[in-house]
């Protein structure tokens, strides 16, 4: 992890190079020899990085919160119930949102169920992307969406690898920001029968 750590920073400090440089060499060609950035350039940048107003659309989430948590495999089974508490704190200078969760046991070797997903809005391709990941399984949900209007309604489409095949397999969320105490969010699975149906639903209430 160390090593994973260490060679992901020296990319980032790679391509912060590389942007820098091609600031200063834009700017170059239009200034000469007088160096120093290009202020609307920098401006532009500066701009472009900043969280704004889709990201004020998160901040109902932020803080403490319990929830219950309904879950089935497939739309001919019952309903399981869990119980479990939840935070949200912004990070990154407000541009992500992380999501650390626990919760009742879960799973084969009845383990507590740990959770922990980060969301933020991507400036640049306009929309929202999240990555979430959990001690249910080895692999990571990579998803992006939208919000309506109002700005409480928030869609995602996302991928994750099925545990059973190795083969991808998509997943639709709802979240739902009720009011400032309550928010819910829904995941929809397809069956074998090629239908989807609804496989999660979370209810959060603050606390």
């Amino acid at each position: 992890m160390k090593t994973r750590l260490i060679s992901v920073a020296v990319v980032l400090v790679g391509v912060a190079g590389l942007m820098a440089g091609q600031v200063f060499s834009q700017d170059h060609d239009k200034k000469g020899d007088q160096g120093g950035p290009d202020p609307a350039m920098m401006e532009a940048w500066k701009k472009a990085i900043a969280p704004g107003s889709f990201h004020a659309h998160l901040k109902p989430l932020e803080g403490r919160w319990s929830f219950t948590t309904k879950w089935r495999m497939t739309s001919e089974q019952p309903w399981e119930e869990s119980k479990g508490v939840a935070e949200y704190k912004w990070i990154l200078g407000g541009r992500f949102l992380q999501q650390n969760t626990v919760g009742d046991p879960m799973g084969p070797d009845g383990d507590r169920f740990e959770g922990m997903g980060i969301t933020g809005y991507d400036n640049g391709a306009k929309k929202y992307t999240s990555i979430w990941a959990d001690n249910m399984g080895t692999g990571t949900m990579v998803s992006s969406g939208t919000c309506d209007a109002s700005g409480k309604v928030f869609t995602f489409m996302g991928t994750i690898s099925d545990p059973f095949t190795g083969e991808p397999k998509k997943e639709k969320s709802v979240l739902r920001i009720i009011n400032d105490g309550k928010h819910v969010f829904e995941m929809f699975s397809v069956g074998p029968d090629g239908k989807e149906f609804n496989s999660l639903v979370v209810t959060y209430a603050r606390s």
